[in-house]
């Protein structure tokens, strides 16, 4: 039966560094804000952010994609989407966590 995940961690940073045996990640440059330079308006168009999605539990096949969203309410619209992404997390939950890095290249603010 498949289960749906829980994100423990959601991070952006400027790159994400895998160690060999793929089961390490290193983020470099963790990004909190994202602001224009002086001078530069907004919207602009971040080169490249590199999101670190950290999730426990969770079973099965699950299809993954991130949206940056702008307003709220009836205001509220889809700015961005990433592509989406399939995972199969299996069917031990027991002590088990995955890290799945994303690229979001040109991303619109």
């Amino acid at each position: 039966m498949d289960e749906l995940p829980i994100i423990r961690h959601f991070l952006a940073c400027d790159e994400i560094v895998i160690s060999p045996d793929g089961e390490r990640y290193s983020l470099v440059n963790v990004i909190h804000a994202i602001r224009p330079l002086p001078g530069v308006t907004y919207p602009r168009r971040h080169p490249l952010i590199c999101l670190f999605v950290q999730m426990t539990n969770g079973r099965g096949c699950h299809t993954f994609r991130i949206e940056l969203v702008s307003g709220v309410g009836p205001h509220e619209r889809t700015a961005y989407t990433t592509p989406a992404h399939g995972y199969d997390l299996g069917t031990d939950t027991r002590s088990r966590c995955w890290g799945f890095p994303f690229d979001w290249r040109a991303c619109p603010f």
